[in-house]
């Protein structure tokens, strides 16, 4: 694995950039009195978009990244943040579980098994899949 990660690195960025543009909506509407709805539609919003415009380049390679459901994903509120770890599982397994080990470790200071422990059962089954590989 450790042999790989560059290489999964390199070929996930396109898909790191979208998540932290996600990440990047949920800091902005962290602030926000309503952060729930508005943070819900910007990224789905920004689904939406990224698919249209990659549909518009003729890059379907890059649109089906943005799959229906991404989009659907991403359309539940605070779980949506991670719509893109999803994409990111789908290319690089490993590189999934790293990243969303390091994302839990920056916000709750515990790895993912730890971290999803305290979610309700029903989100930690769906986030499960994150952090583990086979």
């Amino acid at each position: 694995m450790k042999e790989n990660l560059p290489k999964s690195l390199q070929e996930s960025r396109y898909i790191l950039r979208h998540l932290s543009g996600h990440l990047v909506i949920g800091v902005i509407f962290a602030v926000d009195p309503t952060p729930l709805p508005l943070g819900t539609v910007a990224r789905s919003l920004w689904v939406m978009a990224a698919r249209l415009i990659e549909e518009f380049r003729q890059r379907k390679q890059l649109a089906r990244i943005h799959s229906l459901r991404i989009f659907l994903i991403a359309a539940i509120p605070l779980i949506g943040y991670s719509a893109y770890f999803f994409a990111l599982r789908r290319q690089s397994p490993e590189l999934s579980a790293v990243a969303f080990n390091s994302f839990c470790l920056w916000r709750y200071q515990a790895p993912a098994s730890q971290a999803t422990e305290k979610l309700p059962a029903f989100v930690s089954r769906m986030l499960q899949p994150l952090w583990r590989f086979k």
